[in-house]
């Protein structure tokens, strides 16, 4: 988190290599980092889903640590609610908190500024978003889990709760 680095270990703990370099807030070459937040590893081809919290933005790595590409935005401009109104955007974040893969292969993300849930093909493409205003300002969804029947898990912390969602929810294009 600090380190603005994720580390792969092996099963022992033992050091393997890094991913990422620090990066700075404004726009960042993928393979930077500016809090990472989260790591998802696909079971089907290994590779690393990075939720890069302050620049906004998802960034993925084959298994060998290397840089493949990046979705979000508006990649680290991090502006305050009342500026960022383009973080509100379908696939755009303010603030991706969890990122972990469900059964089919899809990708979520935890948009906690945004207070909602969305998902993403493997390679970045939106396909829905779902979640519910939070009623402490300031506060919304933490993290995300998918289960293997598709129920997706949100933790909810403004009012300190799991929340249970239907994977097959509507797709919007």
């Amino acid at each position: 988190f600090y380190n603005q680095r994720v580390q792969m270990l092996s099963p022992q703990g033992r050091f393997i290599r890094q991913i990422g370099t620090t990066g700075h807030k404004g726009y960042v070459a993928g393979g930077s980092f500016n809090y990472p937040m989260d790591v998802a590893v696909s079971p089907s081809d290994g590779y690393f889903y990075v939720a890069d919290g302050y620049n906004d933005r998802i960034q993925v790595f084959d298994r060998d640590g290397r840089f493949l590409r990046m979705w979000g935005g508006p990649f680290g401009l991090h502006l305050p609610a009342s500026i960022n109104f383009l973080g509100g955007l379908r696939g755009w974040f303010r603030t991706p908190t969890s990122v972990t893969i469900g059964p089919r292969g899809d990708v979520f993300v935890a948009d906690q500024e945004n207070n909602r849930i969305q998902k993403f093909t493997a390679d970045g493409r939106f396909l829905t978003a779902f979640g519910q205003p939070p009623q402490v300002p300031g506060y919304g969804v933490g993290a995300v889990a998918v289960a293997a029947d598709g129920s997706v898990y949100v933790t909810d912390l403004a009012d300190q709760r799991v929340e249970r969602w239907r994977q097959d929810l509507p797709v919007h294009h």
